[in-house]
């Protein structure tokens, strides 16, 4: 029974640690991101991204900052992952310039 209550304890600090842990992201995450969502498709050879449903273009200089780096590599990028990002509306088209790679619960409340 002690062992019990023992691991219980852990697995509920650990559950605490992840929960207060993603809510922190890096100093060079904006407040607040002009998009985000999770990646339905990604096509590097035509520079297009889908996010949630939403067809984006791939600037030639887009850049990816991840969790642990700033200045990451785009091969990071896939069907899935949960991403805030930053563009420039070209002629109605929104071209993605800067990407933020998010932990999946990221916008999640507590309730």
């Amino acid at each position: 029974m002690k062992r019990l209550f023992t691991l219980s304890g852990f697995i509920l600090a650990l559950t605490l640690f992840g929960t207060v842990h993603a809510g922190k992201l890096p100093t060079y995450y904006p407040e607040h991101f002009q998009g985000s969502g999770v990646i339905d498709r990604i096509d590097f050879g035509s520079r297009e991204i889908v996010v949630n449903d939403s067809l984006l273009a791939l600037s030639d200089t887009v850049t990816l900052n991840s969790l642990s780096k700033e200045g990451d590599s785009l091969g990071r990028l896939h069907k899935g992952v949960h991403i805030g990002y930053r563009y420039d509306n070209i002629d109605g088209l929104k071209l993605i310039t800067t990407i933020w790679l998010l932990p999946s619960n990221y916008g999640q409340s507590r309730d």
